[in-house]
């Protein structure tokens, strides 16, 4: 797989809500990556760098790679479940996906905060 154009990938959730969180994967020079193959892994985390994920999925659990043809190229989803999150306070938390393609080279794929508020409802 070639080198990924990583930019910080920032979204708020409130706690116990469900958030599908879309991502296109490209190269460093825009063109959409062909993720035929790939197994993705997304975690949330309290800050980067820590030693322990709140919680993770590892495609095909709740991380969708649809066909890689045409439009498709290049995208994932991951649905991010209202149980996973309906237990953290009000606070910005690191959220991260590691990508594993066909040949097994492992790469970051998306990073970022996850602005995550409770609701009063």
């Amino acid at each position: 797989m070639k080198a990924v154009k990583l930019e910080s990938q920032d979204f708020e959730i409130f706690a116990g809500n469900d958030k599908t969180l879309n991502f296109t994967l490209l190269d460093e020079s825009d063109a959409k990556v062909d993720l035929t193959g790939a197994t993705i892994r997304w975690g949330m985390a309290k800050h980067s760098g820590a030693k322990t994920l709140l919680f993770s999925y590892t495609s095909p659990t709740n991380i969708t790679i649809p066909a890689q043809t045409g439009d498709n190229l290049g995208l994932f989803s991951v649905a991010v479940q209202p149980a996973d999150t309906s237990g953290l306070k009000t606070a910005d938390y690191y959220h991260e996906c590691e990508i594993v393609d066909a040949a097994s080279n492992i790469l970051t794929g998306a990073f970022g905060t996850a602005h995550l508020k409770n609701a009063v409802l």
